[in-house]
């Protein structure tokens, strides 16, 4: 993962083209477990989502995340995640209503971090 002069983060995937895997959408909630090289997408908005990491990443272990929080905002339950960035305090990502994220998932040797953009 690059940061630019300006803040932005660009994702750092492998050669290879990454998957895009759509996220299901049942009754609201959604599970992801995050896979290498793999970008999760809904265009419908989640209440609740558990996000869990990989069980053996490695430090070349890229992923995205991007969904909508809807008008009651997405309730986001994740163990062993630090985040930064937009909507994020201590460590912790709290989506607010009516907002489209992407986080951008790393391993860094130690743990998984996630980089939140909010539009």
């Amino acid at each position: 993962m690059g940061i630019d002069s300006t803040g932005t983060v660009t994702p750092v995937i492998n050669e290879a083209k990454p998957s895009i895997q759509t996220l299901q959408d049942v009754s609201g909630s959604s599970e992801v477990t995050l896979l290498d090289n793999t970008i999760f997408t809904t265009n419908n908005t989640i209440q609740n989502l558990t996000i869990a990491g990989p069980s053996n990443p490695t430090v070349s272990f890229g992923s995205v995340l991007q969904f909508t929080s809807g008008s009651v905002a997405t309730s986001v339950i994740s163990a062993n995640i630090i985040y930064r960035g937009d909507s994020t305090a201590n460590g912790v990502f709290t989506p607010i209503a009516n907002k489209r994220y992407s986080v951008y998932f790393i391993y860094n040797g130690v743990n998984i971090c996630g980089t939140v953009q909010g539009v």
